[in-house]
């Protein structure tokens, strides 16, 4: 289990009680490694048409990919119109990108520009590599991503369960009940509120009233940007922490989700 007693004036503590090993963004038919793979394939053809094919796919495979890393912390569905730019300087801002990587991405976002031009070839093969360079960071991302915490609420000292809402792009919190309470450093937590399966411990329970819903709008940027981080902040970590629990698969993640995200 990952424990964070957080010094935000919001939250006392942050604990993962749900992830999933993968989060693909929903109805793509292909994903950001298959336009690589085209990508790659496309460079070693060569000529004006190779080239063209190229950077088109490895721009559909950047494109896809900060979607996907966006939707994993339910900040795509309501955030569709916001440009490309936009889009990457949150995920810098939020640090799901290194400082790295995004220097690469706005330098080569420059040159995706100019859509009726052929790329030179020295331009697709840095266009293919900075793809590349994002697949391999996502990798790590989705090694474990978080969709649900416990959290201590400050104010009413309250546990809540914290659940992302990627289909309709809220963080939702729902009251916990629980004798299962356990102090450290003088704060109070809930410790592992689920079994291997999914389910709720025997002696949990969570409300089915959602007692608050934070549209995650960038627009409505102050009011998630502090859970948010508290959830980013665990999660490299967290990616790197044994399982205590068997994995839990997409099958279980959607059926203990449902009631959340309802039907469809």
């Amino acid at each position: 289990m990952v424990f964070v007693i957080t010094d935000d004036p919001d939250y006392t503590y942050i604990a993962p009680s749900l992830d999933t090993n993968d989060d693909r963004f929903p109805d793509a038919e292909l994903t950001p490694e298959d336009y690589l793979e085209f990508a790659i394939r496309d460079l070693k053809e060569g000529g004006r048409r190779g080239l063209v094919n190229s950077f088109g796919n490895s721009k559909r495979c950047i494109h896809l990919l900060v979607d996907e890393l966006l939707w994993q912390y339910g900040l795509l569905a309501r955030n569709q119109k916001v440009g490309f730019p936009g889009r990457l300087e949150l995920l810098g801002d939020l640090g799901i990108l290194s400082a790295k990587i995004l220097r690469r991405l706005n330098v080569q976002r420059n040159a995706m520009e100019h859509d009726y031009v052929t790329p030179s070839e020295e331009v697709t093969q840095d266009a293919v590599d900075v793809a590349g360079l994002l697949v391999l960071a996502a990798s790590t991302l989705r090694r474990r991503v978080i969709c649900e915490a416990v959290v201590g609420e400050v104010d009413t000292g309250r546990h809540l369960l914290m659940t992302i809402n990627r289909k309709e792009g809220n963080s939702e919190f729902r009251e916990i009940s629980t004798d299962r309470i356990h102090q450290a450093d003088g704060v109070p937590y809930v410790e592992y509120i689920r079994m291997s399966d999914g389910g709720l411990m025997p002696d949990v329970s969570v409300s089915d009233e959602c007692i608050r819903k934070v549209s995650l709008k960038l627009s409505n940027r102050d009011e998630w940007w502090p859970i948010m981080t508290l959830v980013i902040h665990i999660q490299r970590p967290y990616s790197d922490t044994p399982s205590i629990s068997v994995p839990i698969t997409e099958e279980i993640y959607k059926k203990t989700l449902a009631w959340v995200n309802g039907p469809g």
